[in-house]
């Protein structure tokens, strides 16, 4: 039985992007915020070692994504959510009966 890809058939998905206000979106849901604006960012580390290039030693420096932070901020950009829109507090409404005079 021959098991070769049709040309026309739709390849795998491997991949899912987010555009970063649909990312900071859904962390302002995880986190539980419901107002205020956001933004998403990255806390760096740093680390300094010495790494063999060809035999030889070279210093360096290794970059890493130590957390995610999701920060307030006092202007809207591109990057930035309003959590009263995204994630609006869930209200309850009580009907209230009309009191004769």
């Amino acid at each position: 039985m021959n098991h070769t890809r049709s040309p026309f058939a739709p390849f795998p998905r491997t991949q899912v992007d987010f555009p970063w206000q649909d990312l900071t979106t859904a962390l302002v849901k995880q986190a539980g915020l419901h107002e205020g604006l956001w933004k998403v960012g990255f806390s760096f580390g740093l680390q300094a070692m010495n790494i063999n290039i060809n035999k030889q030693h070279l210093p360096a420096a290794l970059s890493f994504i130590e957390k995610v932070v999701l920060t307030r901020v006092e202007k809207i950009d591109p990057l930035v959510v309003d959590a009263a829109v995204v994630n609006p507090k869930k209200r309850i409404v009580l009907a209230s009966a009309l009191s004769p005079n």
